[in-house]
């Protein structure tokens, strides 16, 4: 350190320090990288998981139905656009469903005929009548069927399907008025959601299907999600022992002196061996030997800044904001469903 740095420090007092922006910046792009590199390690790891897990799992027989494209025509659209759909001559009053949809063979062994000792058939809830189905697009030298074979099920035959192919069809389906009006969800999800198989396949336990995730659902999962996000925030901004990251919520500055000066100057380490000192008046900073510290400063007095400083600050709002959105969008969802019960209620007791 320089000798005249103790004229100006001759009377030393512990001073409280502001971190510079460019700190924070520093801090910022330093948590960016580290983040980023998390990110793509768990990305990575998750993905060459999720293929061993995958491969692993993969039956021998094994059949997916996949809705590519599933549409409700509402009345209300059929108003508003001021058309008339009309099927087998005659005019159509009910919502319909137009559904894009595919069988997959997914698993590992090709199924032939000498399998389907009953064909597959897709059975639809008694809300919902099959107008019409067909088969778009199949494997190359396959011959398959897709049929109604009553009101509420379609059947699907083929010759071979091997691994991996798929046969896709395309089906109307009309929504009964008997189905309830005052559903959260589009009649297209209740559709999927609802439809069930019929089969007897050799080694074919069951069928896959994804249903779709109810919107209340969605909504619960997204502010759940946007809570627990604004709680790690809040961590991330109070708590200061989160060693891998370079948060601090609190600044020490050390009154340190030597034979030939007397300071106050923030101490960092750079590594095991090396530490560096910023002084408080100047902003200069200085790299020394752990051991070269040792035997020339002496540590006089230390001072805690219990101010958080401008990362804490940013974590410490933002986790708030999203605990509050969270909190507010969990309020909606609950005040909504209290809301459909009273009128449940209300037009029971009136009828």
């Amino acid at each position: 350190m320089q000798a005249d740095d103790s004229i100006a420090d001759k009377a030393v007092t512990n001073r409280k320090y502001k971190p510079s922006y460019k700190e924070d910046i520093k801090n910022i792009i330093m948590i960016g990288i580290v983040l980023s590199v998390i990110g793509i390690i768990l990305t990575i790891g998750f993905g060459i998981y999720s293929i061993w897990s995958y491969r692993k799992s993969r039956k021998k027989i094994s059949l997916e139905f996949k809705d590519v494209q599933c549409y409700s025509l509402f009345k209300n659209d059929i108003a508003r656009l001021n058309i008339e759909i009309s099927y087998n001559g005659k005019i159509l009053s009910n919502a319909l469903i137009l559904l894009r949809a595919r069988i997959i063979n997914n698993g590992q062994t090709d199924i032939d005929e000498s399998r389907l000792h009953n064909p597959l058939k897709i059975i639809s809830q008694k809300e919902f009548t099959w107008l019409d189905a067909k088969s778009i697009i199949e494997p190359e030298g396959a011959t398959t069927s897709v049929q109604i074979i009553n009101e509420n099920a379609i059947q699907i035959e083929w010759d071979l399907l091997k691994s991996e192919e798929f046969i896709e069809f395309e089906a109307i389906v009309k929504v009964s008025d008997n189905l309830p009006k005052d559903m959260e969800e589009s009649e297209s999800t209740v559709f999927i959601n609802g439809i069930t198989f019929d089969y007897r396949i050799t080694d074919l336990n069951t069928i896959q299907k994804y249903e779709i995730i109810p919107k209340k659902h969605k909504q619960k999962r997204t502010a759940i999600i946007t809570i627990f996000g604004g709680v790690l925030l809040l961590c991330i901004g109070y708590f200061s022992y989160i060693d891998f990251l370079p948060l601090r919520l609190h600044r020490i500055d050390y009154s340190i002196h030597s034979d030939s000066c007397k300071i106050t100057t923030k101490i960092v380490a750079i590594n095991n061996d090396e530490i560096e000192l910023t002084s408080i008046k100047d902003k200069k900073d200085k790299t020394v030997s752990i051991d070269n510290f040792n035997k020339t400063f002496k540590i006089d007095s230390i001072e805690i800044v219990s101010s958080p400083d401008l990362i804490s600050w940013i974590s410490i709002f933002f986790g708030i904001t999203y605990i509050l959105m969270g909190s507010l969008l969990l309020l909606k969802i609950e005040l909504r469903e209290r809301k459909k019960e009273k009128e449940k209620k209300f037009t029971n007791a009136s009828t």
